[in-house]
């Protein structure tokens, strides 16, 4: 039984998101949808993707770092970022560093979708990134909670609105927990 009952219909689209040849497979995709979705309800939002400062080195050789270090990258990447995103919010440029997301952003906010940023949290940002390094393993799952509870929060501000979500690959899971949540959620992949 979901938490809370809701009509608000979600459209998660999974797919690579770095360069700009995803972001127009995505596009494709968005501008087919997006009008059904404004057809279906007063507002669309949604919530950009922001996991972290980038963490995976590519080399044979992991370097494991201190929490504490991982913190200060963290807060210092946080901090960028969101001066970037007051910038994009002010001019309708998006400077995110992502060709992707760039993109994305001004693509959603020239068809009248309001953004939200994901609003990544320290403590799982170093927990990913401690297990990926150690252990070669990665786990979304506290991420993916948090993205959970802003959705939702989200959706309560905005009552009559319709979301659309692009998340990358590894968060396919989201769609089970969102159902349990009461939203109508539709799935759907783009890129390779």
């Amino acid at each position: 039984m979901p938490e809370r009952e809701t009509t608000q219909r979600i459209m998660m689209r999974y797919g690579p998101h770095q360069y700009l040849r995803d972001f127009e497979e995505a596009k494709r995709i968005l501008s087919k949808e997006l009008p059904k979705l404004k057809q279906r309800s007063k507002e669309i939002i949604s919530i950009i993707e922001y996991a972290g400062p980038p963490h995976f080195n590519r080399s044979p050789a992991y370097v494991v770092v201190s929490d504490e270090l991982l913190r200060e990258k963290f807060i210092t990447h946080k901090q960028e970022i969101e001066k970037s995103w007051t910038q994009f919010r002010r001019t309708g440029k998006s400077n995110l560093g992502n060709p992707f997301f760039d993109n994305l952003c001004e693509y959603l906010a020239d068809n009248s979708v309001k953004l939200f940023l994901e609003d990544a949290q320290p403590n799982d940002y170093i927990k990913f990134v401690q297990k990926f390094k150690l252990k070669g393993e990665t786990d979304y799952r506290p991420r993916d909670n948090n993205f959970i509870k802003q959705i939702k929060k989200a959706s309560e501000e905005n009552p009559s609105s319709s979301s659309i979500i692009v998340r990358g690959d590894h968060h396919k899971y989201l769609f089970t927990h969102l159902k349990r949540e009461g939203f109508d959620v539709h799935t759907r992949e783009f890129g390779e």
